[in-house]
C-alpha cells in the first residue's frame, strides 16, 4: 500500500463523497482509491472493503468521520470518500 499525504489526497483530488455514491463508482471501475472513515459503522467498512478487494482498489483507513468531512471541504461528518482516477 502507497503512503498517502491524507491531508492533500482529501483536500486536493478529484472525489465522491458518501458510501452511495463510492459504491457506485467502485463498480463502475472510476476510483483509484477509497478512504473509510475509522469509526464508520463495521458493516459499512466490511462492504467497501470488501468491494474494493473484489474490484482490486486500494483502500485506506481515513480519520474520524468529521475530520473526513473537514478535510473534504464539507461541514458534516464523511464516512467513504472516494478517489477518482
Amino acid at each position: 500500500m502507497k503512503e498517502y499525504d491524507l491531508k492533500v489526497l482529501l483536500s486536493a483530488s478529484s472525489k465522491l463523497v458518501g458510501i452511495r455514491q463510492v459504491e457506485k463508482s467502485i463498480s463502475k471501475d472510476e476510483l483509484r482509491c477509497v478512504v473509510v472513515s475509522f469509526d464508520a459503522d463495521g458493516h459499512i467498512r466490511e462492504r467497501l472493503i470488501g468491494l474494493c478487494k473484489s474490484h482490486g482498489i486500494e483502500f485506506i483507513d481515513g480519520p474520524s468521520m468529521k475530520e473526513t468531512g473537514s478535510l473534504c471541504g464539507i461541514e458534516v461528518g464523511a464516512s467513504a470518500v472516494g478517489i477518482l482516477k
